[in-house]
């Protein structure tokens, strides 16, 4: 005979007892399995970890494969550059990209040097010393330390958030804006 439940009353011609023992029967045999869960629940986080990790890498070397080689010739010397830096400060964390990184790597390296040719927009009696990387130039290296954090995130060693954050996007605004007061002046 066959017992439901609606509310609190049962139906059918079962007994109370009968619903309860087997409702015991079922509580024992699912403890065992309750206690298992954790223990399996483990194992198939950490196989679904690496089976996304593998992934996200053969997506990241096809994407690198197919990327064109001017894209690969601008991005290679402006991320080795970010390195040496990261090593000349010796972090202990070496050269994992984040925002305060990005942003201290511009403001010390890259924004206010000058520029290492002679510029074709700067009047000729200016000397290389005077002039500086146009915004577009530092938003350069902006993107080529954004697609090293994105290697490093697809091998699992940069855990931080993106590095093109607010501060990194308003730090780019005021150069562009600087650039533009210094065409106006022209």
């Amino acid at each position: 005979m066959r017992a439901t439940r609606r509310g609190s009353k049962l139906r059918g011609g079962g007994s109370r007892r009968k619903v309860d023992t087997q409702r015991e029967k079922m509580a024992t045999g699912g403890a065992a399995r309750v206690a298992d869960a954790p223990a399996r629940r483990d194992e198939i986080d950490i196989l679904n970890t690496a089976e996304l990790r593998a992934n996200s890498q053969k997506v990241l070397s096809l994407i690198h494969s197919k990327r064109p080689k001017n894209t690969m010739a601008v991005y290679m010397p402006k991320q080795r550059e970010f390195q040496a830096f990261c090593q000349q400060k010796q972090y202990q964390d070496s050269d994992t990209v984040t925002e305060d990184k990005i942003l201290l790597f511009l403001v010390e390296e890259v924004t206010n040097r000058p520029l290492r040719g002679k510029s074709r927009k700067a009047a000729p009696e200016t000397k290389p010393e005077e002039t500086r990387l146009a915004w577009r130039s530092v938003r350069a290296y902006i993107s080529a330390l954004t697609d090293l954090y994105r290697i490093q995130k697809a091998k699992g060693m940069n855990s931080h958030p993106s590095p093109r954050e607010d501060n990194v996007r308003e730090y780019l605004k005021s150069l562009q804006r600087r650039d533009a007061e210094r065409e106006k002046a022209l």
